[in-house]
């Protein structure tokens, strides 16, 4: 009765895990409910702490390194047992535990070489990249597997949509809108095959075509996954680029500014479209100080120096001159491309926002 039991949580854990890791491929809802499910079922199942660990790395927030220690120490006690490709995978995360994406993205990507058809290697490797600003990286991983997928496949989609994702990224902006519109026949309801196709829309400078496939497929994107807000800041940028600053705004208000202290990349997409109505001349009043205020609750300086540099435009524009100082003082004692790179922008956006253009123009 045991073997049967320990049979049936083993399947139970096996069917959530999937459904678990669909979503967060394809950005459908929180994934990390059915995670535990999964866990539930079957505390020992190496594929979903794995996921676990891919969600935290994902995320790019200091904050859930806690849930890499987590799996670390987990499957640490069981390394033996594990299989070559669990054991790469973990070896993956320490690497990013410790600070060294790029030896995160390159081991990522050796998975992704071996076993071409690992999804959450292959996730995992682009958002690395992605950090690295690596778009060749990013592109390569995904072209790679390729040639070993073919239709029908279980998460054909999801390969598909990480493809015209590095395709868009490498500027080949119309074979990542063809490579994305073919994920969406295998499974129309992918929002992250959606944003690859807005992304490559929007690198190839029509906003107006962005603008109708965003509204055209709004049935298809729009829930309550970790892609919504940031689909919705598209669309703000689309119609901004349009002349229409009032509806971005009330985007803005809508989508966006419910979801700033829920994660590093929506507080900086939120800094990201304020600055832009700004310079649009649209005046924002205080919906800055929430978003600095989220910024402020977050670890200085974040694992992403991308996000320290849309913390400090917050302070700046909030005038938040206690938070900007620690925000610089963290950049100073960081790593190289903080202290090389966000530090010296962090300065010049906060002399943009005094008004002090000349100095701006020459820090930057």
């Amino acid at each position: 009765m045991r073997a049967m039991t320990s049979s049936a949580a083993r399947s139970d854990a096996a069917q959530a895990h999937e459904h678990a890791l669909g979503c967060f491929l394809r950005g459908l809802g929180d994934p990390r409910p059915t995670l535990e499910r999964a866990l539930g079922a079957d505390p020992d199942f190496v594929p979903a702490h794995l996921l676990r660990a891919g969600l935290a790395i994902a995320s790019k927030d200091r904050g859930a390194l806690a849930a890499i220690d987590a799996v670390l120490a987990q499957l640490g006690r069981g390394l033996p047992q594990l299989s070559e490709r669990e054991r790469a995978h973990l070896a993956a995360a320490q690497a990013w535990r410790v600070g060294a994406p790029d030896r995160a993205a390159s081991l990522y990507a050796s998975i992704v070489r071996l076993w071409p058809h690992d999804l959450l290697a292959l996730r995992l490797a682009q958002s690395c990249c992605f950090l690295l600003g690596d778009g060749r990286g990013l592109h390569e991983v995904a072209a790679r597997a390729m040639p070993y997928w073919r239709a029908g496949m279980p998460g054909y989609d999801c390969a598909l949509a990480m493809h015209a994702f590095g395709l868009e990224e490498i500027g080949e902006c119309g074979r990542a809108q063809a490579v994305g519109r073919r994920a969406l026949e295998i499974v129309p309801r992918n929002p992250v095959a959606v944003h690859a196709v807005a992304h490559a829309l929007a690198s190839a400078g029509d906003p107006l075509a962005g603008l109708h496939w965003m509204e055209g497929r709004a049935e298809d994107w729009t829930n309550d996954g970790a892609m919504a807000a940031h689909n919705q800041w598209h669309v703000a940028l689309f119609h901004l680029a349009l002349g229409r600053a009032g509806r971005a705004l009330a985007i803005y208000d809508a989508a966006i500014a419910p979801v700033v202290a829920l994660s590093a990349t929506d507080a900086a997409d939120a800094a990201a479209l304020l600055w832009r109505l700004e310079l649009h001349g649209i005046a924002v009043g205080r919906r800055w100080h929430s978003v600095a205020h989220a910024f402020a609750l977050r670890p200085m300086p974040a694992l992403w120096p991308l996000i320290d540099v849309h913390a400090a435009m917050a302070f700046a524009a909030a005038g938040r001159a206690r938070e900007l100082d620690r925000l610089r003082s963290a950049l100073a004692g960081a790593g190289r491309v903080a202290h090389k790179v966000a530090l010296p922008v962090a300065r010049g956006l906060e002399a943009f926002a005094a008004g002090e253009y000349a100095q701006c123009a020459a820090t930057l």
